[in-house]
């Protein structure tokens, strides 16, 4: 199996053989893309070294919807709180389950530790 990325290098002659241990990389950041001028070759360092460049190694490090984890969304944690305020503490798991969270981070958005207003 070859990665459809990769194949659209190796017919646009960038890529000398498909079995090459040269990396296929993103310059849009899309894993998905195979636009050839998306894309260029690279080592696995080269990999990291542009991650790095473009911020892309702290995980869980940009806020609310920015952050590319995030399940929620500004509106969600709006929802969320206004109904923490009609539910008795314990059931917030109730909470948690509709919006595919856990229990703690249903606590931590109501008490202010998560998705701290701007």
């Amino acid at each position: 199996m070859i990665r459809a990325h990769r194949y659209a290098m190796y017919l646009c002659g960038k890529l000398d053989s498909l079995s090459s241990k040269k990396k296929v990389l993103h310059s849009c950041d899309n894993p998905a893309c195979v636009n050839p001028f998306h894309l260029f070759i690279g080592t696995q360092k080269d990999n990291v070294r542009d991650m790095h460049a473009k911020g892309r190694n702290k995980i869980g490090s940009s806020p609310g919807e920015k952050n590319s984890h995030a399940k929620l969304t500004w509106q969600d944690v709006a929802q969320i709180r206004e109904l923490a305020c009609n539910y008795s503490w314990g059931l917030y798991a109730k909470i948690a389950r509709q919006y595919g969270v856990h229990t703690n981070t249903i606590c931590d958005i109501v008490s202010g530790k998560k998705w701290k207003t701007e």
